[in-house]
């Protein structure tokens, strides 16, 4: 069987992160090609738990969606209003995440 070619993108929030780094750990030792797709602050999370994934970083728009520089995980908000200046921004996403898949 040919290896699968496979992109994992976890919700941001440390509770979902490092599973799914696990899961994609497990593809990966069976051969299969294995992409994270995550934000730079994520990164650094990723690669402390599992440094040999292989992670494709896009930049989370956090100040487009009204919040500030560096809020790139779901415990930085506080209050509704963060809240959902953060599902906006993880939105936002989708346009950076399309692009590469697509190439």
């Amino acid at each position: 069987m040919d290896p699968l070619k496979l992109h994992f993108i976890p919700y941001l929030s440390p509770g979902r992160l490092i599973p799914l780094c696990d899961v994609a750990t497990l593809f990966a030792l069976r051969g299969h090609h294995v992409t994270v797709i995550t934000t730079s602050s994520n990164a650094q999370i990723l690669r402390k738990s599992n440094p040999s994934l292989h992670l494709h970083i896009v930049s989370f728009p956090a100040r487009e969606a009204g919040l500030s520089d560096g809020v790139e995980l779901m415990t930085a908000v506080d209050d509704l209003t963060s809240a959902a200046n953060f599902y906006r921004a993880s939105m936002l996403l989708r346009g950076p995440i399309a692009h590469f898949l697509d190439g």
